[in-house]
């Protein structure tokens, strides 16, 4: 360029077309994307590794929370249960007759008699004994 601004000529703009390097060249500069793009993926399979991986803890540390807290609550209802029966003996006929349906299913080889039996709960624990007494007579009678 200096050559011609000496004679008077002044050039602003360049263009070359249609130039090819060579396959060598060419084969370099690809292997050189290649291999940047490569590296790119790596570190992106690595963050996606290491998310997958901060899940997977926070998702074990939610479940052991829960497995905690149910465990908890078990021995808190386990102790109740114990100050209950010690102070009333008769409160496990009670738990009994709040889980029963109301039929007693004989279903072995010496009974085979479904029996239905109405009760009214009530909170009296006398009643609830003698409603407990009632079922094993009854019971007994039917097999």
């Amino acid at each position: 360029m200096k050559r011609l601004s000496s004679r008077g000529i002044i050039v602003e703009q360049i263009s070359i077309t249609n130039f090819e390097f060579s396959q060598q060249f060419s084969q370099a500069i690809e292997q050189k994307v290649t291999a940047q793009q490569n590296a790119l993926k790596a570190e992106n399979d690595l963050k996606r590794i290491e998310i997958e991986a901060r899940q997977k803890v926070a998702t074990a540390e939610g479940d052991k929370q829960a497995t905690i807290l149910s465990a908890e609550g078990k021995a808190k209802e386990i102790e109740i249960i114990q100050r209950q029966l010690q102070t009333s003996p008769t409160y496990i006929q009670y738990l009994a007759t709040r889980q029963w349906d109301g039929k007693i299913t004989t279903g072995n080889r010496w009974c085979n008699t479904v029996s239905t039996i109405t009760y009214i709960e009530s909170g009296i624990m006398n009643t609830l004994s003698n409603l407990w007494f009632f079922v094993e007579t009854q019971w007994k009678n039917k097999c």
